[in-house]
């Protein structure tokens, strides 16, 4: 969905909202808006990351297909499946635990 810009909030408006959930009783937050600088911040890294990945797709893919043994291959693939996934890797190992529920917390765009 599409969140609008900081600058079409009004003055007594935040760009974060917390909200209590009566159930649990835990807050939740709900992006209302994001600024310009970090729009343009995510399109840089939304396009590096893009960059990045059909970069790693073509070395992969001729990479893995070089290989004529199964073991190699075989071996090749996971260390490949391990670059894709060290991201996920990093998040779960270095963010603290608050750091992580907070996140959880946010609602979806």
């Amino acid at each position: 969905t599409w969140v609008p810009s900081d600058e079409n909030l009004g003055d007594d408006e935040s760009a974060v909202q917390t909200a209590r959930l009566s159930g649990d009783g835990e807050a939740r937050y709900n992006v209302r808006a994001i600024s310009r600088e970090l729009r343009v911040a995510m399109a840089v890294f939304t396009a590096a990351r893009f960059v990045i990945l059909v970069s790693l797709m073509y070395v992969g893919a001729t990479f893995l297909l070089q290989n004529t043994g199964f073991v190699e291959l075989l071996l090749d693939g996971v260390g490949l499946i391990f670059i894709v996934e060290i991201s996920e890797i990093i998040y779960m190992q270095v963010l603290n635990t608050q750091i992580k529920t907070e996140l959880a917390r946010v609602a979806p765009m």
